[in-house]
């Protein structure tokens, strides 16, 4: 029945008529999948939850990774079972919450090299959407983008892709290896390679900034939710925001 655990899967209502999914990830995790509505308010629900999973509430949760439809909630096995989780997630979100932001957000400013070394799949991306280059950068400084989620490789922020013709293919074999600060499009997505990694998106441009620092608390300054915007800057200009932060502004 809905509401009650079945040995590794559940299901319970959400906000707004959503419905969340439950299923048991081994003995130390459980994923969180909300059905139902809008792609826009699943991933609002999903933030939601996440937000309101924290490491001390409850005991016994050690983390969450939220994404576009989901939240994978890992716990201490000895601390929590897949029931009590289950109930704490009953707890934390349910049909009388509202979908509101549920944190102040940040605009945060990528400057960003496009074209040539710094991006190599510029040209050829522009010339299969048959726009100019210079247009493809245009369209991809033209607003700031909705951080999604944090994904791979380490602190990537992904967002939702510029306004194109039609949505960019991937490569047809990845990259072996992909330089940190890259700036890439794939399909209706689009991400900052924020360390090295291979990877098959088209690479238009880099950030002479960094994005991750394992030495920073937290290690990137964005969390879903937040809006990073573009800015174009010439080749000369990279020595000057080489190995410094992007700038965060609130809103």
């Amino acid at each position: 029945m809905p509401g009650e655990p079945s040995g590794s899967r559940a299901e319970l209502p959400g906000p707004g008529g959503l419905v969340l999914r439950l299923v048991a990830c081994g003995d130390s995790a459980t994923l969180v999948t909300v059905t139902g509505g809008d792609p826009e308010r699943r991933w609002r629900c999903v933030r939601l939850l996440a937000a309101r999973l924290t490491p001390d509430q409850p005991p016994g949760l050690v983390g969450t990774v939220a994404t576009y439809d989901a939240v994978l909630a890992e716990y201490d096995p000895l601390a929590l079972t897949f029931d009590e989780t289950t109930a704490v997630v009953g707890r934390a979100v349910g049909p009388g919450d509202a979908l509101d932001e549920v944190r102040p957000v940040v605009r945060v400013v990528v400057r960003v090299v496009y074209g040539g070394e710094f991006g190599p799949d510029l040209d050829e991306l522009a010339d299969e959407l048959e726009l100019s280059p210079a247009e493809l950068i245009r369209r991809h400084c033209a607003a700031p983008y909705v951080i999604r989620t944090v994904a791979s490789p380490a602190g990537a922020p992904m967002t939702d892709g510029p306004q194109l013709p039609h949505p960019p293919s991937r490569l047809a074999v990845p990259r072996v290896a992909v330089p940190g600060g890259s700036v890439a499009v794939a399909g209706r997505q689009g991400i900052v390679y924020a360390t090295p990694s291979p990877g098959g998106w088209r690479l238009i441009g880099r950030t002479p900034q960094v994005l991750f620092d394992p030495h920073r608390d937290p290690p990137v300054p964005y969390r879903p939710g937040d809006l990073i915007e573009y800015v174009s800057i010439d080749s000369r200009d990279w020595s000057a925001h080489q190995g410094a932060s992007p700038e965060v502004h609130a809103l």
